[in-house]
């Protein structure tokens, strides 16, 4: 199935031809393999194996060859021939015995490394030259079609716009000839390699049997040599990778031996780079390994989850609540590579911001087992990242409404404490007073009280507007001296309370002049009785206006005295409407005299 080739196609590099399967130095490095391989001296036979398959592919003229034959070897050192397949020539136990426990584990290894080298082969070397190839014989068909065309019949020359659609015709030829060429070596890989015909579909059902028996080979050699082998021969597969995943994250769970699950870890990176929407779903399973009881398995989880969610291969949710933990770890090693992280996600826009209500939340669940000093030393380096002013103010919002969702008093205190850590702007702080029905409730606990006031003391040297803030301790203090009631007492009333105090307090009215229009309030009863009072007319042609009643004067004009109110009730507006109706009536009788004047004034112009 591996296609030859000829040359490597890469720019930069000198052409060469492949060696044959019969070259001396490609048979020198099979018998090397295959002399050492009994040696129970040959302490690193799997690191050269390693090494020797990747040379084999890139020498060798038909690298699948070499290395079927060299595996057909193998299996006969290990396993007398006989009928049937190759599990059924497997003994019960093979690693009882040192020496077979030694083989498998060495035949597991040059499978695993072999299914990796083949699927590198393809997907560079194979296809940059089936790229080359094409790019070659479309320029040697350019080359012929300007041949037939410069020939003397000149009738025969097409015309420049036929050329032109032409060109363009072949460049969209050659795009889809690299789709095609890429299409080609993705169905080889999936059906051709480690399933279907090919030489290493024979070994699959072999790594399942191991992987999923490990009381049958308790040898953890040859437990995590089988798990790598078959990690690299999902990564070949989409189809065989579906089949496995559920397998492998059993292991993941299960294993007892730190170093598999630190491979398995490893591997997992490279499967969710190449196969990402397989993988979508499994990555709670991921981000739990960063309770893993293994310091190392811990450090390696968060090496793969930094790398693939940096890079955008893994969205980040409301799990990273588990990556934000780590920053209490008692490894001083796990804490730095945690800070590094988030010191590394801050760089992208909005990233911290994004989930900090999210983390806040979970990590505040009283079910996820974090102490209140945790929780305290988390939040105030997570909140260093929150710089932007636009930033705070959405979060204050958002942490105000997340207290009514909350169902212990601890949460009340993380919650408050998270405010108390951000700076206060004018904005901010108007977020923070016009959601005080979210939160008026806690603030009768003491801590919850404490936090607030700490609030307000930091936005006294922020926040130019004074009242602003003595409006919000006024309203604070209230709520929590109201709310300290013994037993509920005056439920209703301080409800009520609450209801007159969280309303916007009314302007206090200016004083009207003489002559001037009264300052409106901002009361809407007081503007709708509001009577204006009517100017008088000027007289005609500079004529000396007639003498009318002491009534119709501006100076004996009465306007309604309004008093500053001291508070809002319904005795002062009644006083205040009364006051009004009085003015209304005296303005009635102005007109009356007014219209009574108008014939005496005609007369006198006669």
């Amino acid at each position: 199935a591996v296609v030859s080739t000829q040359s490597t196609g890469k720019k930069h590099m000198q052409d060469f031809s492949r060696l044959e399967e019969t070259h001396r130095l490609i048979t020198t490095i099979t018998s090397c393999l295959l002399e050492q391989f009994d040696s129970p001296s040959a302490v690193d036979w799997v690191g050269f194996a390693n090494e020797a398959v990747k040379t084999i592919f890139c020498l060798s003229e038909v690298p699948d060859s070499v290395l079927k034959e060299l595996l057909d070897k193998v299996l006969l050192r290990m396993f007398p021939p006989r009928e049937g397949d190759l599990l059924d020539n497997m003994d019960d136990n093979p690693s009882q015995e040192p020496l077979k426990g030694l083989h498998m584990y060495r035949l597991l290894s040059l499978l695993g490394q072999t299914a990796l080298a083949t699927l590198v082969h393809l997907d560079t070397r194979v296809l940059d030259e089936l790229k080359h190839r094409a790019s070659v014989r479309e320029q040697m068909e350019e080359k012929s079609r300007e041949k037939k065309g410069s020939r003397g019949n000149k009738s025969l020359l097409p015309d420049t716009t036929m050329t032109d659609a032409a060109e363009e015709e072949l460049g969209l030829q050659g795009a889809s000839a690299d789709d095609a060429e890429v299409e080609h070596i993705r169905q080889v890989l999936e059906k051709e390699i480690v399933t279907g015909p090919g030489f290493l579909a024979k070994f699959t059902p072999l790594l399942r049997h191991i992987c999923s028996s490990p009381q049958l080979y308790p040898c953890p050699r040859v437990q995590n040599a089988a798990i790598l082998a078959l990690c690299k021969f999902m990564l070949v597969s989409s189809e065989l990778c579906e089949d496995n995943v559920t397998l492998l994250f059993t292991l993941l769970e299960k294993s007892t031996d730190e170093k598999t699950r630190c491979n398995i870890m490893i591997l997992l990176h490279d499967l969710i780079i190449r196969f990402p929407n397989l993988l979508v779903n499994w990555t709670d399973k991921i981000y739990a390994r960063l309770r893993d009881s293994s310091s190392k398995v811990r450090s390696t989880t968060i090496r793969v989850l930094t790398n693939l969610i940096l890079n955008d291969m893994v969205k980040v949710k409301g799990q990273i609540s588990e990556l934000a933990s780590c920053l209490e770890d008692e490894d001083a090693h796990i804490r730095s590579l945690t800070k590094l992280f988030f010191t590394e996600l801050s760089k992208k826009t909005n990233a911290i911001y994004n989930v900090m209500a999210d983390i806040i939340s979970h990590l505040s669940d009283p079910d996820a087992g974090h102490s209140a000093h945790q929780f305290q030393s988390i939040m105030k380096y997570l909140f260093e990242f929150i710089e932007k002013d636009k930033q705070a103010e959405s979060l204050v919002e958002k942490l105000c409404h997340r207290f009514r969702a909350t169902r212990s008093d601890r949460q009340w205190h993380d919650l408050s404490f998270c405010l108390s850590l951000m700076s206060y702007n004018e904005k901010s702080l108007k977020k923070l007073l016009d959601n005080i029905i979210c939160y008026h409730d806690k603030l009768a606990d003491e801590q919850v009280f404490a936090n607030f006031t700490l609030i307000i003391e930091k936005a006294r040297k922020t926040v130019k507007t004074e009242e602003l803030v003595n409006d919000l301790e006024v309203k604070v203090r209230f709520c929590h001296d109201k709310g300290g009631d013994e037993e509920g007492s005056c439920t209703e009333e301080l409800a009520s309370q609450m209801k007159q105090l969280i309303m916007k307090p009314p302007v206090k009215p200016t004083k009207a002049r003489k002559g001037r229009k009264a300052t409106k309030t901002n009361e809407s009863d007081n503007e709708d009785n509001f009577v204006e009072p009517k100017k008088v007319l000027r007289p005609v042609r500079g004529k000396r206006k007639p003498p009318v009643s002491s009534e119709d004067s501006d100076d004996d004009l009465e306007l309604p005295e309004i008093q500053q109110p001291t508070s809002v009730s319904e005795d002062s507006d009644e006083d205040f409407e009364a006051s009004l109706r009085g003015a209304s009536s005296k303005t009635k009788n102005t007109k009356q005299v007014k219209t009574k004047t108008a014939p005496a004034r005609r007369s006198s112009r006669r």
